[in-house]
C-alpha cells in the first residue's frame, strides 16, 4: 500500500489514518477518463482529493504518469503552487489529498464577465490587478518550478485556482516533466495553451521550458483583452494590443517571440510591466513610515524606554533610517527622502 504525507500537510491532517472511508465527499468538481475530483472533508478540514482508479490493463505510461505527477507535485512548497499534503493507496484507486481553493481563474474571468457592465479603457481586467494578483505570482511560482527542474506544460485559466489565503496558485502536475532528465515526443498540453515549437515538435533541448512562459503569456492576454490569441499575427490580435499600455505591449511581444529569444520567468519578473505593479502601492507605503517614524517620534521626546508596552524593536529594525533621522532631529530628511529610502533600500544618511 501507497503511503505518504508531505512536511507541509496542516498538523490537524497528518494526526488523522486516511482511508477512503474517512473522507466526506461534499461535492464531484471534474470527471476525465483518467480521473475524478472531488471536493470532500476530513475531520474538520476541507480537501480536494483526486482519485485515479486502478486497473490490470492500465498501460505502464499511465501509471508512470500518475508516479510523475506525485514526485514532482510533493517537491513543490510555494505559495504560488497549490500544496499536496499526501497521498494513499486503497483497493482500486490511488488518492491524491490537495490543498482546497476557492474557484478557478477561468470562473472567475467568466463570472466578470458576465457581471461587467462597461469596461476599463477597453481593458478586460484593470493592468494592475492583472500583473499584481495573476501574472506576478504565477511567474514566481513558475520560477520556483524551474528552479527544481520542473515544467509544468498544462498552464491555462482552469489549472489556476484562487486559494483561501486569496492568492493565485498553480495546480494539476499530471503532465509535468523533469527539466533534461525526460524526454517525450507526444504533445501535452490544451489546445490554445501550446507554444508554437511544442505544437510543430522542434523544442530545443536548452529551451524546454519556454513553453510554460508562453502559456502564461495567453492567460495574461486574455485577462487584459477579453480575447484569445489564436494567431500572433492576425489583425484582431494586434487591434487588441493597441488597448493595452506600451509595457504591456513590449511584455507580451516578447513572449510570444521565438523560444530562443523568449526571456525567462525570472528576466521577466525584471520586465518594466511587472515591476511597476509588482511594487506595494506607494500611497500605503508611505503613510504606514509616515505613522512609525510619528510615532518613535512621540516615544523618544517623551523619554520613553525601549522596553515600554508601546514601543516595537520591529520598528528599529524595519526603518533604521526613520530612526535615526529622529534622533537627529536638526538633520531629519523630509517625508519624500523617507519615502523614497524605504521603497528603495536606500536607508543611508541624506
Amino acid at each position: 500500500m501507497y503511503y505518504l504525507k508531505t512536511p507541509w500537510c496542516p498538523h490537524t491532517l497528518q494526526s488523522l489514518d486516511w482511508a477512503n472511508e474517512r473522507f466526506e465527499c461534499l461535492q464531484l468538481l471534474h470527471q476525465s477518463s483518467t480521473c475524478q475530483v472531488y471536493l470532500s472533508k476530513l475531520g474538520d478540514v476541507d480537501v480536494i482529493v483526486k482519485r485515479y482508479m486502478k486497473c490490470a490493463n492500465a498501460s505502464f505510461q499511465k501509471t508512470k504518469c500518475i508516479l510523475n505527477e506525485i514526485e514532482t507535485h510533493s517537491k513543490l512548497l510555494h505559495a504560488n503552487i497549490i500544496q499536496l499534503y499526501g497521498v494513499f493507496e486503497g483497493i482500486n484507486n490511488i488518492y491524491l489529498v490537495i490543498e482546497r481553493a476557492k474557484t478557478d481563474l477561468r470562473d472567475f474571468m467568466n463570472n466578470k464577465r458576465a457581471t461587467s457592465t462597461s469596461m476599463n479603457r477597453g481593458l478586460f481586467f484593470h493592468e494592475r490587478y492583472v500583473v499584481k494578483h495573476v501574472i506576478h505570482p504565477l511567474l514566481e511560482g513558475v520560477r520556483e518550478m524551474h528552479r527544481h527542474g520542473i515544467i509544468h506544460r498544462d498552464i491555462k485559466p482552469e489549472n489556476i485556482l484562487l486559494g483561501f489565503d486569496d492568492k493565485w496558485k498553480l495546480c494539476d502536475f499530471g503532465y509535468a516533466m523533469k527539466l533534461h532528465h525526460q524526454r517525450t515526443t507526444t504533445i501535452l498540453g490544451t489546445e490554445g495553451y501550446i507554444s508554437p515549437e511544442v505544437k510543430n515538435g522542434c523544442v530545443s533541448d536548452n529551451h524546454q521550458d519556454k513553453g510554460d512562459l508562453w502559456a502564461i503569456g495567453v492567460v495574461c492576454y486574455e485577462l487584459l483583452c477579453d480575447g484569445h490569441p489564436d494567431d500572433v499575427l492576425s489583425k484582431p490580435y494586434y487591434e487588441n494590443l493597441e488597448k493595452i499600455s506600451v509595457n504591456a505591449k513590449d511584455f507580451l511581444n516578447k513572449i510570444f517571440g521565438v523560444q530562443e529569444c523568449r526571456p525567462t520567468a525570472n528576466e521577466l519578473l525584471l520586465h518594466p510591466f511587472i515591476q511597476k505593479y509588482s511594487q506595494p502601492d506607494s500611497s500605503k507605503l508611505y503613510q504606514k513610515i509616515l505613522r512609525k517614524a510619528v510615532f518613535k517620534d512621540q516615544n523618544l521626546s517623551s523619554g520613553a524606554s525601549s522596553s515600554s508596552s508601546h514601543s516595537s524593536e520591529d520598528d528599529t529594525c524595519l526603518f533604521p533610517s526613520i530612526v535615526q533621522s529622529i534622533d537627529q532631529k536638526d538633520k531629519a530628511p523630509s517625508k519624500r527622502t523617507l519615502l523614497y529610502r524605504c521603497t528603495f533600500g536606500k536607508l543611508g544618511n541624506s
